[in-house]
């Protein structure tokens, strides 16, 4: 149910090494059960969206850190990415949030398909307060030689389980 596919994926997208509470997620199940047809809740440093019949997860805009980073180094940013810096750079930056400058900067240059709240959220590289790279929207600036791997603390995989028919 809600709570079993729940727990992994709160985890994943809020970048949080512990499950959420049972109480919260009973609230979870019980508002997806009987809200209207659209609204928003946060939960776990997420914000679930209903819209339908279709549910939207996302990390939440708050709480994102921001971490230096020097050439040759790797840095866990909001227990969601992976961040290094190509020891050949020749820049030292900072890993935060895109954020509404940023995203307002560059959302002409690509054709993703990612939501504003999504992208607001995902890692950039700054170099004295301006924008470098936003590798996971797929843009950065010539000579920056930044990765960002995706950090998931928990599989996304649900338990194995045994298939039993009644037939036989």
């Amino acid at each position: 149910g809600v709570q079993t596919c729940a727990l992994p994926i709160l985890q994943v997208v809020g970048g949080r090494a512990y499950p959420p509470g049972r109480d919260a997620l009973t609230r979870l199940r019980q508002w997806l059960a009987t809200a209207s047809s659209s609204g928003r809740r946060t939960l776990h440093a997420c914000v679930v969206e209903k819209s339908g019949t279709r549910l939207t997860l996302w990390r939440e805009d708050r709480n994102l850190p921001s971490l230096a980073l020097a050439p040759g180094e790797r840095v866990e940013w909001d227990g969601r990415f992976e961040v290094s810096l190509d020891p050949s750079a020749r820049v030292e930056g900072t890993v935060s949030a895109l954020g509404a400058t940023a995203w307002d900067t560059l959302r002409h240059r690509f054709t993703s398909p990612c939501r504003r709240e999504i992208a607001l959220t995902l890692p950039g590289l700054f170099v004295a307060g301006e924008w470098m790279a936003a590798p996971e929207l797929g843009l950065s600036s010539p000579g920056i030689p930044v990765t960002v791997l995706p950090l998931p603390r928990q599989s996304l995989a649900l338990r194995p389980f045994a298939v039993v028919s009644g037939a036989g």
